[in-house]
């Protein structure tokens, strides 16, 4: 978006110094409001990570912006998709092990799951065609039907549960194998297209890869499907 808005104010500079002046003006506005709403979402981040794990926040918000800059230093020397592959680990390990240190015995493995799960959907998005990728905001996804208002019942149920008692591995896993009937008899009910469907589902199994590895129990799927 940033990349678009900058484009607009180099066209309007061409054309001419006034809309230049303008199109420059917009651009530092929209520079301040991203900057705001940054703000706004650490000090949202702030909050949320004192509940989880009191007395750690002030760390932890700073091992995000040191990403944060650790990723912008290489930024322009690389795309998007060789940007993660290459940095992730070093940007974002003293985040993992920050985070990792006030979590109960358990539950160390979240910080580390979670990356680990965005790069695999990251990996999947840069090694998808541009059909595939494009199809990811079809709204056919957002049609609600009987059988999906039973799926989104179920995963508010599972979040309230994990927002009293952390959830382990095998709990996080184990939901996601137990969601999938669900949200595949949704996308199939919901988008008639073979190309988006194929496209949400790799999304799924993308999200759900370090599952794979793993025994997961079920839950009967046939609840969800009455």
């Amino acid at each position: 978006m940033r990349f678009i808005v900058l484009t607009l104010a180099a066209i309007a500079v061409v054309g001419s110094t006034v809309h230049a002046s303008t199109a420059l003006d917009t651009y530092e506005s929209y520079l301040r409001s991203q900057s705001a709403q940054t703000l706004i979402n650490l000090q949202r981040l702030k909050v949320r990570v004192e509940q989880i794990c009191p007395g750690y926040s002030d760390r932890i918000i700073e091992t995000v912006k040191n990403a944060s800059v650790c990723f912008n230093e290489h930024r322009s020397e690389e795309t998007m998709c060789s940007l993660i592959k290459k940095y992730q680990s070093k940007c974002f390990s003293p985040f993992y092990e920050t985070f990792k240190e006030c979590l109960p015995e358990e539950n160390k493995f979240i910080p580390e799951f979670v990356g680990k799960t965005m790069s695999r959907v990251l990996d999947f998005a840069c090694h998808t065609d541009g059909e595939h990728i494009f199809e990811l905001g079809n709204t056919c996804i957002m049609n609600i039907n009987r059988k999906t208002e039973r799926c989104i019942r179920m995963v508010q149920s599972k979040v309230e549960q994990y927002e009293t008692k952390k959830p382990t591995k095998t709990d996080l896993c184990s939901t996601a194998s137990s969601l999938k009937g669900c949200f595949l008899s949704h996308i199939n009910s919901a988008c008639n297209n073979e190309i988006t469907r194929q496209s949400y589902i790799g999304l799924y199994d993308a999200l759900t890869s370090e599952c794979q590895d793993m025994y997961i129990t079920k839950v009967d799927n046939n609840e969800l499907m009455d």
